[in-house]
C-alpha cells in the first residue's frame, strides 16, 4: 500500500496530540518544541485544509486504528 507520507504523518501527529490531551501529559519544554517543529513542518508541506483533515482523522482514531496505521507505515504488520 502506497501512503502519502505527509498526510500519514499528519494523521499520526493527530493521534499523538489526542493521546497527550486525554492523558493530561505535561511535556518537557524540549519535547514541546520538537512537537511544534513537526507541526510547522507539516504546515509547510501540506495546505491547511489537507493538514486539518488528516489531523482530525488521527485525532478520532481508536488505539487499534492508530496501531494498525503505524504498523502499515513501519512495515511491522506484514
Amino acid at each position: 500500500m502506497q501512503l502519502e507520507k505527509p498526510v500519514v504523518t499528519a494523521r499520526l501527529y493527530g493521534v499523538v496530540e489526542s493521546r497527550l490531551e486525554s492523558l493530561l501529559i505535561n511535556m518537557l519544554y524540549l519535547d514541546q518544541a520538537e512537537l511544534g517543529r513537526i507541526r510547522n513542518k507539516l504546515l509547510t508541506t501540506l495546505d491547511e485544509a489537507a493538514f486539518t483533515a488528516a489531523f482530525a482523522e488521527g485525532w478520532e482514531m481508536s488505539e487499534e486504528q492508530a496501531i494498525e496505521l503505524a504498523e502499515r507505515v513501519f512495515g511491522e504488520g506484514d
